[in-house]
């Protein structure tokens, strides 16, 4: 009996440790394979550990491509957010806050103001849609359709691929844009417009012609624009 007793204490006593360290506990998924992870929000924090209280390491920015090692953890101490097992471009390893990145996917650009359909079919076109110069990550394709998501996942679906580029040049002066806050809510901000064209990285690209040639119509509105205050004014003298 006396046994018995003992067995019972210390079961009880492994259940009240277990119960108390709940808080902490940390749940990780099974590795799985490697892939490119992009950045749809911007300074994502990289810390040491799958905790928002551990070391910051550095942040990743909008846009940027990271390699997502395959380990994914939960912290169940802060409404069981979850975390990435990362790799920087510098080699840099850390854990990122998952809300920011999406995995297994690869970055493009909006080249022509595109509809987003639920469905790759036209017929399932969505009230949304992606407007040139906006950034995007690629996680599908199929034929002609690409499933793409947006800026802080706002938007996502299916568009068709003519609207996008996967080039370099283009995805680099898309986030520049995005940076420089040259497009507010799909509006072009041309007193920062000029600056961006001649200090842009790469020109002749199919975004830096768009903005030359909407720069170039404003202009001409507002000569237009003048010269009809100056016909006014001679008319009323006479």
């Amino acid at each position: 009996m006396k046994n018995v007793k003992i067995l019972i204490a210390v079961i009880a006593a492994t259940l009240l440790v277990s119960c108390g360290n709940n808080n902490e506990v940390k749940e990780t998924k099974p590795t799985a394979e490697k892939s490119d992870a992009v950045a749809v929000y911007d300074k994502i924090p990289v810390r040491v550990e799958a905790n928002k209280k551990a070391k910051y390491i550095t942040g990743i920015s909008y846009g940027e491509t990271v390699t997502y090692l395959g380990t994914e953890k939960i912290d169940s101490t802060d409404k069981n957010r979850k975390y990435y097992s990362v790799e920087l471009s510098d080699g840099t390893n850390g854990w990122a806050s998952a809300y920011g990145l999406v995995i297994k996917s690869s970055p493009a650009c909006i080249v022509d103001n595109s509809n987003i359909y639920s469905r790759p079919d036209v017929i399932n076109k969505t009230s949304k849609e992606l407007k040139v110069f906006d950034f995007v990550t690629i996680t599908e394709k199929k034929g002609e359709w690409a499933y793409v998501v947006g800026e802080k996942k706002r938007k996502k679906g299916w568009i068709k691929m003519t609207a996008l580029s996967e080039s370099k040049e283009e995805i680099t002066t898309s986030i520049l844009a995005y940076k420089e806050k040259i497009m507010i809510n799909g509006n072009i901000n041309f007193d920062k417009v000029s600056d961006f064209i001649k200090n842009a990285p790469y020109k002749g690209t199919k975004l830096i012609n768009y903005l030359s040639a909407e720069l170039s119509k404003k202009q001409q509105e507002s000569i237009s624009e003048i010269e009809e205050e100056v016909v006014e004014i001679i008319e009323t003298e006479d």
